[in-house]
């Protein structure tokens, strides 16, 4: 069959594990494809029959040899011989190389769990260009440390790639950290809804300022366990109030704490309405506001960073008890010191009253009042009054 046969003969003869190793080893230099195919595929072929095909022209008969191949690599540890053992990552390692993703993503599917292969030939999968085939690798291996999933990140991996890191099982607050300050939004999305990522209560902080822009890391934050009162407060300030009811079932909420969230969400759907009023009217809601202890450093901050001028400014005349007139002159007079002022009389704090200066006021940099100490305010209590009346008349 082997010399004399019809080429369905040896096709039957390369598949069957039943053929001598010497004959596999004639057919897997055979002209036909379909015969070399069978060879790859076949558990029995010799190593040295597997060393020829690695290196076929054929990118099917090196798919069903990468396939073949490492699905050796549970009983590597049962192999007898070191050579035998050597010969068989070898053609893993070439394999891992070769010039087409498909053949280097079966490989990397077939080890991502594996513990018995070299960590260079992780490590290589893991920074392949190609996500199909670094991903398995980055997900499930592991041979990747901390260490090594933060320089591979550092060196600047595909979208899919990082998705896949954020899916591990297990991911360390610090790694955690790493994904979020690559600021991909899916990988950071995907993080979040991983029960297996220690996330710290600062990285948490940063997240809940990017979700603030980004609606689609709104649901898997809110959906997010074991978040603080305090985050879960700052959430209901800008995610839907349907996911507010839905984080105080999540979170098995008192009355009093779930009432409270949903009063928030009430608040700043009334706050958004704020653009649309006049001068008088935005006065009248910025009053009701300050009736239910909204006005305070966290409001004008946020309303200064979203650039919306006349609340910031109706908000410091309600908070400072004063016209809107005398306000506006302040924040119009580019003056450091009156503007410090005003947010002194204002009740808020000197970092505040340094983003009043930089950002509402637009002061020079050279010009702007910092803290001291890089809390306190500068100057006396007295002295701040009397700097601030003159725009008072």
């Amino acid at each position: 069959m082997l010399e004399e046969g019809q080429r369905t003969d040896r096709v039957d003869l390369a598949a069957n594990p039943e053929t001598a190793p010497e004959m596999l080893y004639y057919l897997a230099e055979e002209d036909s494809a379909e015969v070399r195919c069978a060879v790859a595929a076949n558990s029995s072929a010799p190593i040295h029959a597997n060393e020829i095909l690695a290196g076929d022209e054929l990118e099917d008969v090196r798919a069903e040899l990468a396939r073949k191949v490492a699905r050796l690599v549970p009983d590597l540890d049962k192999i007898e011989t070191d050579d035998i053992r050597d010969r068989i990552i070898g053609i893993l390692e070439k394999l891992a190389q070769d010039q087409l993703p498909r053949v280097r993503a079966i490989v990397s599917e077939e080890i991502r769990s594996a513990k018995t292969v070299p960590k260079s030939l992780i490590l290589q999968l893991a920074q392949d260009a190609e996500a199909v085939v670094a991903c398995p690798v980055l997900e499930y291996s592991p041979l990747l440390g901390d260490m090594d999933l933060k320089e591979i990140i550092a060196m600047g991996i595909a979208e899919e790639a990082l998705e896949a890191v954020a899916r591990r099982h297990e991911i360390s607050g610090e790694l955690a950290e790493t994904i979020v300050n690559s600021l991909e939004m899916p990988a950071i999305s995907t993080l979040l809804l991983n029960k297996g990522a220690e996330i710290r209560e600062q990285t948490v902080d940063q997240i809940v300022e990017m979700a603030k822009d980004c609606p689609d890391l709104h649901e898997p934050l809110a959906l997010r366990p074991n978040l603080s009162i305090r985050t879960l407060r700052r959430i209901a300030g800008f995610v839907a109030s349907a996911l507010v009811r839905h984080m105080t079932k999540t979170h098995n909420l008192d009355e009093a704490t779930a009432e409270d969230l949903i009063a928030r969400t009430r608040d700043r759907i009334d706050e958004e309405s704020l653009e649309d009023l006049d001068e008088e009217e935005l006065s009248t809601q910025i009053k009701k506001f300050s009736e239910r202890g909204m006005l305070d450093d966290e409001f004008i901050v946020e309303n200064i960073d979203r650039r919306r001028r006349p609340i910031v400014l109706a908000a410091l005349a309600e908070m400072a008890f004063l016209d809107l007139k005398p306000v506006k002159r302040v924040i119009e007079s580019k003056d450091s010191k009156a503007i410090t002022a005003l947010a002194h009389r204002a009740g808020l704090r000197m970092r505040t009253a340094m983003d009043l200066q930089s950002k509402l006021a637009i002061v020079p940099g050279p010009q702007i009042l910092n803290a001291k100490d890089g809390l306190d305010y500068p100057f006396s209590d007295s002295v701040l009054a009397a700097t601030l009346k003159p725009y008072l008349r």
